[in-house]
């Protein structure tokens, strides 16, 4: 931009004598101004919306009011804006994220986590055992997170019991059965209260299986101590026994322990009073089965039950 100057001092010709050459106005002289006054017009900007080109150098002005849009174009050499008044502090993304304590975009879906300073990582729920997840990244909706059921405890699943008792029996028949018991039992408890046999004496046994009960292959022997005294040894192959009677109206109770020793091998030990004859018996056994244990039987060998008891509990 240029600021006009007057380059005639038109004023000064008044003064001057008649005859005077300098005392006449030249049209070079009126020319000449006019030049001046166009160009110094040309080269400034406009009151109203004005165009600026080339580069524009501002002084040091204090402005209480304004209210402008800039459209296009680019600022460049400013000092960086403070926090303080509004601004970043800053004249890169970097810098400015630090100096407001923000992180870069992870540009990933999902979950942000701060990982380490200025540092985010997506992160998505995911399920675990007996847990389901739905939307784990949040993208579709808020993570919802179901339990299933599903324990840690060898798998099973339900609700967590240390202990399930299955329902009692009365002992009738030829034997008492109890299928469909969960493949993660590793130890049973079996308890006979007053059981007693249709007839005076008689043998039974405890049966366990995987799909069929196992008739053979029982290792171990009971024995039975009488008040006289006197102590009978029995080795029995057909199941854990020998459950015997030797009077009518003798019944038996008792517990007895089936514990999982080691893959599908399994240990019986367990005691009962014979009530009637004055006996007490004593029985370990083990079996080995073809599969999980999935059912138990009290059999009578050689006669039916007609009265009693039975029940098992599982773990």
């Amino acid at each position: 931009m240029s600021n006009y100057t007057k380059s005639t001092d038109f004023a000064s010709k008044d003064s001057l004598a008649s005859g005077n050459a300098a005392k006449i106005v030249k049209g070079t002289e009126i020319d000449t101004e006019f030049n001046n006054i166009a160009t110094a017009v040309a080269t400034k900007a406009d009151l109203a919306s004005p165009t600026f080109t080339g580069t524009l150098t501002a002084g040091t002005a204090s402005i209480s009011a304004l209210t402008a849009t800039i459209v296009g174009g680019s600022i460049s050499g400013i000092t960086d804006l403070a926090i303080t008044e509004g601004g970043t502090g800053a004249s890169t993304a970097a810098n400015a994220r630090t100096n407001l304590g923000t992180v870069a975009d992870t540009a990933s879906n999902g979950i942000a986590v701060r990982t380490a300073a200025n540092t985010l990582t997506a992160r998505t729920i995911t399920a675990g055992t007996g847990i389901s997840v739905a939307d784990g990244d949040g993208v579709a909706g808020n993570p919802t997170i179901t339990n299933t059921g599903a324990t840690s405890v060898d798998g099973r699943t339900g609700a967590v019991v240390t202990l399930v008792a299955a329902s009692s029996q009365s002992a009738s028949g030829s034997s008492v059965d109890f299928t469909s018991i969960p493949s993660w039992v590793k130890r049973i408890t079996v308890v006979l209260d007053q059981v007693s046999y249709a007839s005076g004496t008689n043998n039974g046994v405890i049966r366990i299986g995987s799909g069929s009960l196992a008739t053979s292959g029982y290792v171990g022997s009971s024995t039975s101590i009488a008040d006289t005294p006197t102590v009978t040894i029995s080795s029995v192959t057909n199941g854990f026994g020998n459950l015997a009677t030797s009077a009518a109206g003798t019944t038996m109770t008792g517990t007895f322990t089936i514990t999982n020793i080691t893959g599908n091998t399994w240990v019986c030990s367990g005691s009962y009073q014979r009530i009637g004859d004055a006996r007490i018996q004593f029985m370990n056994f083990s079996v080995s089965l073809g599969g999980a244990l999935d059912m138990l039987s009290l059999v009578a060998t050689t006669s039916t039950f007609d009265a009693g008891t039975i029940n098992i509990l599982y773990e």
